[in-house]
C-alpha cells in the first residue's frame, strides 16, 4: 500500500514484486514498456514470472494476471488490527490492486510450496489509463 504506483510511475512497485519473486526462486522476466504519454518518466515494465520446475515446455498451464498501477492521487495506507480475524487495510490500492497482488503472490507461493509448479504470474502497467502494458 505504501509504495507509490500511480499510472506512469510503476517502477517502484515493479521492483518490489520482482525482488519478492526472485527471493523465492521464481524466474522473472521484465518486459519493458514505453513511458506513458500523459506523464511519468520512470522506466516501466511488466513482470512475467514462472517456476523453473514447470513441466511444460510451453510454459505454465495457469497464469494469474493483475495490473500494478493505481489511480491518482497517491496517498499512503495503514493497517488497523482489532483482533485475530479483524484486520482492516486502508489506502490507495488496497482493493484495486495491491490487495489483489498480495493475495496472488501468497496464493501462488502456497501452491508452489505444495509441489505444484505449473503456475505463472503476470503483472502489467497502465491498466488505469492507456493499457500500454
Amino acid at each position: 500500500i505504501n509504495i507509490e504506483s500511480i499510472s506512469g510511475y510503476e517502477q517502484k512497485i515493479g521492483c518490489f514484486i520482482a525482488n519478492w519473486l526472485i527471493e523465492r526462486n521464481w524466474i522473472v522476466e521484465k518486459q519493458t514498456v514505453a513511458p506513458q504519454r500523459m506523464g511519468g518518466k520512470d522506466e516501466r515494465f511488466n513482470i512475467y514470472a514462472r517456476r523453473p520446475q514447470c513441466s511444460s515446455p510451453n510454459g505454465p498451464k495457469v497464469i494469474l494476471n493483475s495490473h500494478m498501477d493505481t489511480v491518482p492521487p497517491y496517498f499512503g495506507g495503514k493497517v488497523e488490527v482489532e483482533g485475530v480475524d479483524d484486520v482492516l487495510v486502508r489506502g490507495r490500492g488496497a482493493c484495486d490492486t495491491k490487495g489483489i497482488i498480495s493475495s496472488m503472490l501468497m496464493a501462488a507461493q502456497g501452491i508452489v510450496e505444495e509441489g505444484i509448479h505449473d503456475i505463472g504470474l503476470l503483472f502489467v502497467v497502465s491498466e488505469e489509463t492507456d493499457h500500454s502494458g
